[in-house]
């Protein structure tokens, strides 16, 4: 029995959809066949040129991710502190603090939850949530000593962005019919990372990381696939069912530097400055349409891309008021507007919004976090139990002005002679943000985010 192709086509557009319709027919079947294959035909017609109201629903949710229990237990206020292993990442400049051999290791946990509402006609509410857990630091650091200076050398391994998200919609919320869309992500991005810090003064200390944004522990991408069914009618045939998806798969390398500064003003008062520059990764894209229903087929599709990566810097202030109580503040600036996707034609989009680049109006955004720490210091048994709190304004990027997104942290822990283990708690929320997605359709989502850490250190 042949399989005879009568038609294909295949697009690729802004939003790195491909739709392949492929129509096969057995030979031997009577000519009540030739309506269903122009069915088919408009359908993929349809689905090719169709401006779908869950379009910007696709545009890439990402989650950038900080280093550390200690560091995210006061509010991410470190780069002014910055006094253990992960300085790799949020200030290289202040390794210099370290006098010992020390090996580190992080774990965190997150979950988070979007209740979403659509006021198009009459409101309609619907959530998501998603969890996962990761490997978030691992670092070997030693101190040393050359040509008279004091250095500090440190191998690191971060985990950086997260995108696991799901999303399921159905078309009733707007339209009158019971289509279902749903969207899945999960991937991550990591380095690599070579430190190296050196002190010029007494008082004055820089460091450099070189990240290595490779597949040396595991996959360095993301995946997303999107998915559709439900009835489609026409006035010229039966209803029918339709069912497919289209799946991305990103591959991404590439290569970046850390850069900071480490100043102590006084005894009790440090400044810190770090530079994470901008570069350009390579984006090996593969995508996979899939139709699992009324035929199945599948085709693939790969593309050679490139991914801009934006330039981001920071500040952090630290005033310790006494061995026991230190206070900590930063300001951070990442320049989202040049966070952008160049594709194989070489037309850029802004990895934001999905949209061309020249339709695009991303802002940069300024986080703004404050942290404390107080010690119970014992000398006797060598411990130290440490309680931090901190609060934070971590806006996220948007088509106009950024999303508003607060939140605070609390943690703890134990030190024992060479052991260290620390614990932090963080909570991270919005209100009616992302009406940007779907804004003709007075879509919004509140936010929760908890995000719980673990560390250990062990100082040799």
């Amino acid at each position: 029995m042949n399989i005879i192709v009568i038609y294909s086509m295949d697009l690729w557009y802004v939003n790195h959809r491909v739709y392949i319709i492929t129509l096969i027919y057995h030979e031997g079947q009577n000519m009540r066949s030739f309506p269903y294959m122009l069915i088919m035909l408009w359908l993929s017609t349809n689905m090719l040129y169709a401006d779908h109201p869950y379009d910007k629903l696709e545009s890439l949710t990402f989650n950038p991710i900080g280093s550390g229990a200690r560091a995210l237990g006061m509010g991410g206020a470190f780069i002014g502190i910055a006094d253990d292993a992960t300085a790799a990442s949020w200030n290289p400049g202040r390794l210099i603090q370290l006098k010992t051999p020390e090996l580190s290791i992080v774990a965190d946990f997150s979950h988070w939850k979007e209740n979403n509402t659509i006021h198009m006609n009459a409101p309609d509410e619907f959530s998501n949530s998603m969890s996962e857990q990761n490997l978030n630091f691992f670092s070997l650091t030693s101190p040393f000593e050359f040509m008279g200076r004091n250095m500090v050398i440190s191998l690191n391994y971060q985990h950086l962005f997260a995108f696991k998200r799901e999303q399921r919609l159905s078309y009733s919320k707007i339209e009158k019919n019971d289509s279902q869309y749903m969207v899945m992500q999960d991937g991550k991005l990591s380095a690599l990372g070579l430190a190296l810090c050196f002190q010029l003064y007494s008082n004055l200390s820089v460091g450099c990381t070189l990240n290595f944004w490779n597949d040396f522990l595991g996959t360095n991408g993301w995946e997303q696939t999107t998915r559709e069914k439900g009835p489609v009618i026409l006035s010229f045939s039966a209803p029918f069912l339709m069912d497919s998806a289209i799946t991305h798969e990103y591959k991404f390398s590439g290569f970046n530097m850390n850069i900071g500064i480490s100043w102590d003003v006084t005894d009790q008062f440090t400044c810190g400055f770090v530079l994470k520059t901008p570069f350009t990764a390579d984006l090996e894209h593969t995508t996979i349409f899939t139709s699992f229903d009324p035929i199945y087929s599948q085709t693939s599709r790969k593309y050679s891309e490139k991914l801009d990566m934006p330039l981001s810097c920071g500040m952090g202030v630290a005033y310790r008021f006494s061995d026991n109580w230190t206070l900590s503040g930063d300001l951070y600036l990442t320049d989202w507007s040049n966070f952008i996707l160049t594709d194989p034609n070489g037309d850029q989009y802004s990895f934001i919004t999905g949209k061309k680049n020249s339709l695009s109006h991303v802002k940069p955004t300024y986080q703004v976090r404050f942290g404390s720490e107080y010690l119970l210091i014992n000398k006797r048994l060598e411990t130290i139990i440490p309680f931090r709190a901190g609060i934070f304004y971590d806006p996220m990027p948007s088509d106009g002005n950024p999303d508003d997104y607060y939140g605070f942290s609390l943690g703890s822990g134990i030190s024992i002679g060479p052991y260290v283990f620390d614990i932090a708690y963080q909570f991270r929320f919005a209100v009616n943000v992302g009406e940007a997605k779907l804004k003709r359709f007075g879509f919004s989502q509140d936010v929760e985010e908890v995000r719980f850490y673990g560390s250990f250190i062990f100082h040799f």
